[in-house]
Order: C-alpha cells, then structure tokens, then sequence
C-alpha cells in the first residue's frame, strides 16, 4: 500500500500520470494532499517536493507560460522523474 512508502516517493507516483495544475501553491499542495489520501502534514509533502525538484525528478512547480500574466503551479515529473517511478 501507498501509505508505507516514503512521502517522497508517494508524491511521485500519484503526479505520474496526472499531473496537478493551479492557480496556486496552496491550492496544488490541497490536491496532492486528496491524492495522497493520508494525514501527511503539508509541510512534510512540501519539503519531499522540494527534495525531488533538487534530485530532478520533478520540474520546479511555479511556472509562467509564454504569454501568460501571472506565473501558476504546475506539479508533473521530468523525464528523469518518470523513469525512476517506472522502474519502482
């Protein structure tokens, strides 16, 4: 079951093949946290975001398109990313 792995990994597998996308920070951290289905503090699964991004596995979530006005959050793997949780 999901709720033995590390947050990090947990993360991971639930953007892999639905990546999450907001307006904000706060309200794509909402999401992962329905995904994810467990009381895992908002803190913690920040700090594995952050951990993954520094490790390449997912690409920074604050983006501004081209064109865009105002930067959004958009949480999905890199290729790197992908591989490694395929391989899992």
């Amino acid at each position: 079951m999901m709720s033995g792995m590390p947050v990090i990994e947990r993360v991971l597998r639930v953007v892999l093949n639905d990546p999450i996308d907001t307006d904000t920070m706060e309200q794509g951290l909402d999401v992962l946290s329905a995904r994810l289905g467990v009381d895992t503090p908002q803190t913690v699964i920040a700090a594995a975001i952050a951990e993954a991004v520094r490790r390449g596995w997912l690409h920074d979530p604050v983006r501004l398109e081209p064109g865009a006005l105002q930067c959004h959050w958009r949480l999905e793997l890199t290729a790197r990313g992908r591989t490694l949780t395929s391989r899992s």
